[in-house]
This record gives structure tokens, sequence and C-alpha cells, in this order.
């Protein structure tokens, strides 16, 4: 990430059920409402474009935002 800061504004989500974040047990808190949350994010930041990227579960959320909000990504 380090290598990354030089040249983009990064921002880091903390997933739910991951490091400080809260850990609902309610299922329709998981799954798409996590992809609809950061894009919920970008708006809130007012980025209209991101590059975004992740691993495990972040690849499927960032795989999701490209597939339901191509224009953003």
């Amino acid at each position: 990430m380090r290598l990354m800061k030089r040249n983009f504004h990064v921002i880091a989500m903390d997933l739910r059920r991951h490091g400080l974040s809260g850990k609902p047990h309610d299922s329709s808190k998981y799954g798409i409402e996590i992809v609809q949350e950061a894009v919920r994010s970008l708006h809130h930041l007012n980025i209209d474009k991101a590059r975004v990227f992740g691993y495990s579960l972040a690849g499927f959320i960032a795989l999701k935002m490209a597939c339901t909000v191509s224009q953003r990504v």
C-alpha cells in the first residue's frame, strides 16, 4: 500500500467482520450491501470515479462494483 500512496489517494475500508469493524449477525448486512456501502462511501467522499481492487472478499466487492456501477469504476 505504501507504493500506491506515492501515486494515488488511497482509501482502505475496514470490512465488516474484519479488523475493528462491526460484526453483525444479520445476513442482509453482507453480500451486495457491502458493495452498496462502498458506492455510498464514494458518493459521500465526492469521488466520481475510482480504481478499486481487493483480495478475497474485497476482490468480490471490486468485481461487483465494476459490474454494477461501471461508470464509477
